[in-house]
């Protein structure tokens, strides 16, 4: 048996929330989040999505996604699973816990009837044994704030003129129409 297959991958319960993001945000070289910014973080974990491996009694190892939906060509949107927080213990590397909380995931993926699973990752090659591939490049825009015309297709961006609407009060049917146009684009 391997080493993946011997671990128990399990939906971790509301109150393993925090100690998962912990351990994400160590595996990123990033410190414990406050209290304050825990409260703002919370919310984004959506209930029964979050896995775990536990080893010895503590959590070595875990991953998440939130569902969203994925534009492909024909203007379609494909349900999707947008995978985040994958992190495993610096000090239980190599002994499965990322292959079995992936398999595990994309299993589940599946089952709910997600035709995607999308992940940013800088390690790239890691996660090409379980599917992932590049996707795009990085790009930079610059933009400038005046003068600017909005795309036709997309709507209206904002009432005033040569001006944008930040992405939080643009708004669900905006923005969905606007990534309904980009093959590729997530939803939010």
């Amino acid at each position: 048996m391997s080493a993946a297959a011997s671990h128990d991958v399990h939906v971790l319960d509301h109150d393993r929330l925090r100690a998962a993001h912990g351990l994400f945000g160590a595996a990123i070289h990033r410190g414990p989040a406050s209290d304050e910014r825990w409260a703002r973080v919370l919310p984004t974990f959506v209930p029964g999505r979050t896995l775990g491996v536990d080893i010895d009694g503590a959590l070595a190892g875990t991953t998440t996604s939130f569902p969203t939906l994925t534009a492909v060509p024909g203007g379609a949107a494909l349900p999707t699973a947008a995978v985040t927080r994958v992190g495993v213990r610096a000090d239980r590397t190599r002994r499965g816990v990322l292959t079995a909380l992936m398999r595990r995931q994309l299993a589940d993926v599946a089952a709910a009837g997600e035709a995607l699973a999308i992940l940013g990752a800088t390690e790239a090659l890691i996660y090409g044994r379980f599917g992932y591939g590049i996707a795009t490049r990085g790009r930079r825009l610059r933009v400038r704030r005046t003068g600017g015309r909005t795309c036709p297709r997309a709507g209206r961006a904002a009432q005033g003129a040569g001006t944008a609407a930040p992405a939080d009060r643009a708004g669900p049917p905006r923005w969905d129409r606007a990534t309904r146009l980009v093959v590729g684009a997530a939803h939010r």
